[in-house]
C-alpha cells in the first residue's frame, strides 16, 4: 500500500446549499456578519457534517453492553491507543453470562 493512498469516502448529496453575496459553501468567511455566520454553521454546515458521518459510518458505537454506566470516546490515534490499552487489560467483549469479563474478576473491577 502506498503512503499516498487515501481511505475511500462517500460524499452524500448536500442537504442544503448556503449562498450569500460572497458565494456558496459551508466555510465561514471573514466578511460574513455574525448572524450569517451562525446561520451557515447551525443551519447548513451541521446538517452536512451529520450526512457525511452517516454516509461513511463514523461515530459508531463499537461496544454496547447491557447496563453500561460509562462511555469512552476517542478518535484517530487516541482510539487505536485506547483499544490497545483495553486489550492489554483484557477488558474486551468476552463476558460470562453475568456480564462480567474475566479481566474484571482478575483486576477486582466492579461490573
Amino acid at each position: 500500500m502506498s503512503l499516498r493512498t487515501r481511505p475511500s469516502s462517500n460524499y452524500p448529496e448536500a442537504p442544503s446549499a448556503p449562498r450569500t453575496t460572497f458565494g456558496a459553501g459551508y466555510h465561514i468567511r471573514s466578511v460574513d456578519k455574525p448572524l450569517p455566520q451562525e446561520d451557515r454553521l447551525y443551519n447548513h454546515k451541521h446538517a452536512a457534517v451529520l450526512a457525511y458521518a452517516r454516509s461513511n459510518g463514523l461515530n459508531s458505537i463499537t461496544v454496547n453492553p447491557d447496563g453500561a454506566r460509562v462511555g469512552i470516546m476517542a478518535a484517530g490515534k487516541a482510539w487505536q491507543d485506547l483499544l490497545q490499552a483495553l486489550g492489554n487489560l483484557e477488558l474486551d467483549e468476552a463476558r460470562d453470562p453475568s456480564g462480567r469479563s474475566p479481566a474484571q474478576d482478575r483486576h477486582g473491577l466492579a461490573a
